[in-house]
């Protein structure tokens, strides 16, 4: 049996949900997007674009293509945020892991899922690297993943 609603059908977008959400970024510039709850750090929605922006130039430059799988080890954070984002304005598909996996559970989703492309915080990388073509590292510093450093490939 069918069930339809007594409303009518939602249209749906030929975009891509980085199209529909940085589309609505770009529209309120310097007013907070996101706020670390551990941190209290902000971040605006210009700086939310540009990040999300360069995180996809990147992972282009380093031969991530659309359609590809990319892991995401992080902690709820910024980082995880523009790195989620920056994959998908790439046209990858993201495989969220959880950073307190153990070295083998973040293997078996990484060899599960096909990613070539990890990024995580240093103190995972060391223990995974060894099961990806491309590892990116974002370093840590007072526990909000590494807000003062770079994203650097190994």
């Amino acid at each position: 049996m069918i069930f339809r609603s007594p409303w009518p059908d939602i249209e749906t977008s030929s975009g891509s949900i980085s199209d529909a959400v940085l589309g609505a970024a770009r529209r309120f510039g310097d007013k907070p997007a996101i706020i670390e709850g551990e941190t209290g750090r902000t971040l605006t929605y210009s700086e939310f674009v540009r990040g999300t922006e360069r995180v996809a130039a990147g992972l282009v430059a380093a031969g991530l293509k659309p359609g590809e799988p990319l892991a995401l080890a992080l902690p709820n954070c910024i980082k995880f945020v523009l790195a989620l984002h920056g994959a998908l304005l790439a046209g990858s598909w993201v495989v969220p892991i959880s950073p307190l996996y153990t070295a083998p559970e973040m293997e078996h989703q990484i060899h599960d899922s096909g990613a070539r492309f990890l990024i995580t915080v240093s103190e995972r990388a060391a223990a995974i690297q060894h099961a990806v073509e491309h590892l990116f590292v974002i370093g840590r510093q007072q526990n909000d993943c590494g807000s003062s450093q770079k994203l650097t490939q190994n």
